[in-house]
């Protein structure tokens, strides 16, 4: 069973959620007030979207404009803590833009033969929300500096790091200095 935007619309409202909806691009945009981040124009606000994809077999939540980095001197640095949040984070995975620079976090999943609930929706919509926040300080710290300022491993904690470091190692090793 394919979703649609009328029933998106219908979830959004039930939550009394202030929201447009753009049907030339087949997609509900909406606003929310933020404590971290910060946008490009100095307002603490994150600019969400929710499309269908795939003929409302699947659904995608997304930041629109969260970040914008250009190729530069920062881009490893940027990769990498987009990758780090992307890799110890549910759900969301950091996209990037290379033809304008948007770097844009999102959630998609697929429906298939099943309906999409309004708690589905919701754990979406929080789970993006959450980690914007959370996240804002690493990457805003890579794209300004080039430095990528991870949190250190905790004795304990399993080395979600390693691969992710090496990587960026072999790639530009500066951009792991502090």
């Amino acid at each position: 069973m394919a979703t649609t935007l009328k029933e998106i619309c219908r979830f959004l409202d039930e939550e009394k959620l202030k929201f447009r909806v753009e049907e030339e691009k087949n997609r509900v945009l909406l606003l929310f007030d933020s404590s971290a981040y910060v946008d490009s124009e100095g307002a603490k606000t994150i600019h969400l979207g929710i499309a269908t994809l795939e003929a409302g077999r699947a659904i995608g939540v997304f930041t629109h404009e969260l970040y914008s980095y250009k190729e530069g001197p920062h881009s490893t640095a940027v990769l990498g803590a987009c990758l780090y949040t992307s890799y110890t984070t549910k759900f969301v995975q950091f996209e990037w833009d290379p033809s304008d620079g948007e770097i844009r976090a999102t959630v998609e999943f697929p429906l298939e033969d099943a309906p999409l609930t309004s708690t589905q929706l919701q754990r979406a919509l929080r789970s993006l929300l959450a980690v914007v926040e959370e996240a804002h300080p690493l990457i805003r710290r890579a794209i300004d500096t080039g430095q990528l300022g991870l949190p250190k491993k905790e004795e304990d904690e399993p080395d979600k790091l390693g691969a992710i470091l090496k990587l960026l190692a072999m790639v530009d090793p500066k951009a792991l200095e502090e």
